[in-house]
């Protein structure tokens, strides 16, 4: 897989230095609304743009999909997918909590992924064939298995039902859960879920572009991903639940009752 692996770290880490040379840098006139409060900018388009012609060149024959491009469709059974900064809104308010997030799936299963943090020097790699790693050190997800005792992030899609769910979430877990965050970037979330930075991370309304590398983290890290119902997640699962296994059936039977 290095063939493919090598080539997605240099062009994020590309993209990461557009990302830091441009940080605290925006004016009003780079921001752009691209559907009801969904912010998206200059470098936005500058870094999909950027990965996107590289990976054109480097494998022609690939289909791509971008948060901020029209899908490349080559009817190839691999498929790129790219989302050039993953917390615009972070970026916006000059909160460090963004990335880069790069993934490869081969017949809707995904083959390896990397994401950039580059404002934290975090630099996130996994392969299906091997081990989810942190600037080359492996990772583990937390041992934790009580809720009261677990971190917990979540996030939300930019539709109103999404944003529904995401309010009975809040109302359901922030009692029960050690704390409660909305860090605001799902890629590097997940990327914490196996870490053991978190205990679980839910989204309801989750798109490819937001997941598609650190599903397979969370999942080679020894942590499990599901929709909210309990089903193995795919890349059509919209309602994601991610945790570190322990608690997993817990938190299922906690969004049920409420409603999820």
């Amino acid at each position: 897989m290095t063939e493919f692996l090598n080539p997605a770290k240099e062009i994020a880490k590309k993209a990461g230095i557009l990302l830091l040379k441009n940080y605290k840098k925006l004016g009003e006139r780079d921001i752009f609304l691209k559907g009801h409060r969904e912010f998206v900018t200059k470098v936005d388009i500058k870094s999909s743009k950027m990965i996107v012609d590289f990976l054109k060149i480097k494998f022609p024959k690939h289909n791509i999909v971008s948060e901020e491009q029209d899908k490349i469709d080559r009817g190839s059974d691999y498929t790129w997918i790219v989302d050039p900064l993953d917390g615009t809104t972070n970026y916006i308010m000059q909160n460090p909590i963004f990335s880069v997030s790069i993934g490869l799936v081969r017949a809707n299963e995904i083959q390896m992924g990397v994401i950039n943090a580059p404002f934290l020097k975090e630099f996130y790699t996994v392969e299906k064939d091997g081990q989810a790693l942190l600037n080359d050190d492996p990772m583990h997800v937390s041992k934790e298995d009580s809720i009261k005792d677990s971190l917990i992030a979540f996030c939300s899609g930019h539709k109103k039902m999404h944003k529904e769910k995401t309010i009975k979430i809040y109302k359901n877990f922030k009692l029960r859960a050690k704390s409660l965050r909305q860090l605001g970037s799902a890629s590097l979330e997940l990327a914490y879920v196996a870490g053991g930075r978190l205990e679980g991370f839910m989204m309801p309304g989750i798109e490819a572009w937001d997941e598609s590398a650190g599903v397979l983290m969370v999942q080679k890290a020894g942590g499990r991903v599901t929709d909210f119902k309990g089903n193995d997640w795919t890349l059509r699962t919209r309602d994601m639940l991610a945790t570190n296994g322990k608690m997993h059936e817990d938190i299922i039977n906690i969004l049920e009752e409420g409603g999820l």
